[in-house]
C-alpha cells in the first residue's frame, strides 16, 4: 500500500512538473535551434555580392523570359550579365557562342519551377549552375560570376 501512495505521489507532482517543463523548455529549445538554423542559412548572404572590379562584364542584348514548370505556368524574367577575367581570349568567344549560351540558360530556367527559385538562397545556387553550365562549354577560359541585374518570378 505504502508503494502505491508513493506512485500515485509520484504521479501528481511529476506530471505537473513535466507540462511546466514542456511548455517552457522546449520552444525555447526550438527557438534557438530555428534561429541557429536561420543563421548558418544566411551567413554567406552577409557579405553584400559586388562584381569584381578586375572582371570584364558581359551582358546580353535584352531579358531571358522563359515559362516555368508550374502548371499553370509561371514566367521568369531576368537580364543577366557574366563576368570573366580581363586580359582573357573569353571575350571573342562569348561574343561568337551567344546564342548557344542563351539556349543554355533559357533551358536551364525553363526547367524550374516557382519554388525552386523564390528565395535569394535558391537564386544564388541557380547562379552557381548557370555558371558551371556555361563553363562546361567555354574553351577560352572561365565564367568567374553570373550577375541577376533583373530577376523575377510572375
Amino acid at each position: 500500500m505504502e508503494k502505491k501512495k508513493k506512485l500515485i505521489l509520484a504521479f501528481v507532482i511529476g506530471i505537473p512538473i513535466l507540462a511546466v517543463l514542456s511548455l517552457t523548455v522546449v520552444p525555447v529549445v526550438i527557438y534557438y535551434l530555428a534561429l541557429s538554423s536561420t543563421r548558418a542559412q544566411y551567413k554567406d548572404l552577409s557579405k553584400p555580392t559586388r562584381p569584381d572590379e578586375d572582371l570584364a562584364m558581359f551582358a546580353f542584348a535584352g531579358e531571358f523570359k522563359m515559362p516555368t514548370l508550374d502548371n499553370p505556368p509561371h514566367f521568369v524574367r531576368a537580364r543577366i550579365t557574366l563576368g570573366y577575367q580581363k586580359e582573357s581570349a573569353l571575350t571573342n568567344e562569348l561574343t561568337e557562342r551567344q546564342e548557344q549560351m542563351r539556349n543554355i540558360l533559357n533551358l536551364i530556367l525553363a526547367g524550374k519551377r516557382r519554388d525552386q527559385i523564390s528565395t535569394v538562397e535558391q537564386q544564388l545556387e541557380l547562379r552557381e549552375e548557370m555558371k558551371q553550365s556555361l563553363n562546361h562549354i567555354l574553351s577560352s577560359g572561365k565564367i568567374q560570376d553570373v550577375y541577376f541585374s533583373e530577376f523575377g518570378v510572375r
